[in-house]
């Protein structure tokens, strides 16, 4: 069969057409084919960026909750970037302390992350209007705030090689209507051991625990409260300063000497001997900020109780000084023991002062033990700070009281509840990402 002449030239023609097309389209199709190429390469690259941004602001707000220099927050981050999330490249690395902008912008408790990341395209930017060098670029704003439910107990010290933390022992049972948090980092720190039991809504522990199923929901039916190997938390008062006759301290040096009968009454100002109550005492405090400069106050039996607004003890140094609250140096400490009687003290109250809802307070550096004997007749309520201090708790009873210590151990075969839910106290604060 034989092709005409005008025939051949007619699917030449045709091919030429097809070619000439294919030819206009390529570019679109090489396009749209960089749409879901590259663009799922964009893709990644932002999450890998978003994630770096994330990681980088909260490990700088974690350094600024343990007191480190913005100088040293800023380098963890950059590790964080440029060493965990692989982004040694990244531009821009920017790390605000404050933030630059935004709602949270010149508050100092934040940090704002800027990472960028520069991203390389395979076809799209065959698009004219397209530029081979792209980049992505990621914000993230962390701080530390307060946690939303309150911890009955906290134990700040962080007990690296097996401290204490906390520790229940003795067949007692610990209750807490409220959280627990354990800063110890050892292996068994914060534990119930034997047939002792721990309760609580929420229980963060940093280290671990030697016995699991010893740690049970506050409400029966719940799943288990425990996590270990939590992020420590900063100190939730550690901005809280001391007592001062700026703050409300009066500097009257009064007696420190209990009568034998009937009922002796104190009053707000600064001692600088024990008060010691024993069985026949009754002593009343009246409402008011008192200073313990180097002395103690003991309790063994008798009454003792707190008038009005309830007050707050300070225990602080020998050479504590009323004017600065500097304690001075090589001074004796005074501490707090609670060994029997019937005690009914309350907080401090006073909305306008910063020690409002407290009830003892230690100073950050007196590592005086302090000892409570709960029993039917022991009521406490407030916040009971002693920074450096471990807190011993033993007998059974209901305490509407915040702990907030170095360590805690809890003994004996009763059950100590503590009603923290529902009370104006100080909450732990943790790291969150805001933005």
């Amino acid at each position: 069969m034989r092709i005409s002449k005008n025939g051949g030239i007619t699917r030449r023609r045709r091919e030429a057409k097809i070619l000439i097309v294919s030819a206009m389209l390529l570019p679109v199709l090489l396009g749209m084919v960089g749409l879901v190429i590259d663009g799922g390469i964009m893709m990644a690259s932002y999450r890998q960026v978003y994630n770096a941004a994330d990681a980088a602001a909260l490990a700088a707000a974690m350094d600024k909750a343990r007191g480190k220099s913005n100088a040293d927050a800023i380098a963890t981050a950059t590790v964080f970037v440029k060493e965990h999330n692989k982004l040694a490249k990244a531009s821009p690395l920017t790390i605000n302390i404050p933030p630059a902008s935004g709602p949270y912008a010149g508050d100092s408790k934040y940090v704002e992350a800027i990472i960028g990341q520069p991203v390389t395209t395979t076809f799209i930017h065959i698009l004219k209007s397209v530029k081979q060098e792209q980049s992505v670029t990621a914000r993230a704003v962390a701080g530390v705030e307060p946690v939303s439910p309150g911890q009955g107990v906290i134990t700040l010290g962080s007990a690296p090689k097996g401290g204490k933390g906390l520790q229940v022992t003795g067949g007692a049972t610990l209750s807490v209507d409220g959280g627990i948090l354990v800063n110890a980092e050892g292996g068994s720190a914060g534990f119930a051991t034997n047939n002792s039991v721990v309760q609580a809504r929420d229980i963060q522990v940093v280290g671990g625990v030697n016995n699991p199923d010893n740690f049970k929901a506050y409400t029966s039916g719940d799943r288990s409260p425990l996590n270990t190997g939590a992020t420590p938390a900063p100190d939730p008062l550690e901005n809280l300063a001391a007592p001062t006759t700026a703050s409300g301290v009066n500097p009257t040096v009064r007696s420190s000497t209990v009568g034998k009968s009937g009922t002796t009454t104190f009053n707000p100002g600064i001692y600088t001997s024990d008060i010691s109550v024993s069985n026949g005492n009754t002593v009343v405090f009246n409402e008011g900020i008192y200073v313990f400069k180097g002395a103690s106050l003991k309790v063994t039996g008798g009454s003792v109780s707190t008038a009005g607004k309830g007050a707050m003890f300070y225990l602080t140094s020998s050479k504590y000084d009323p004017a600065s609250g500097d304690p001075g140096s090589a001074g004796s400490w005074g501490s707090l023991s609670i060994t029997g009687g019937t005690v009914n003290m309350s907080q401090y109250s006073n909305s306008a002062s910063p020690y409002d809802g407290m009830l003892f307070f230690q100073n950050r550096d007196n590592a005086s033990d302090m000892k409570i004997t709960g029993n039917s007749a022991v009521n406490v309520k407030g916040t009971v700070y002693a920074k450096s201090s471990e807190l011993s708790v033993s007998g059974q009873g209901d305490w509407n009281t915040q702990f907030i210590v170095g360590s805690t151990s809890v003994s004996g075969q009763g059950k100590v509840s503590i009603k923290y839910a529902g009370q104006n106290l100080a909450k732990a604060n943790q790291p969150f990402l805001v933005e």
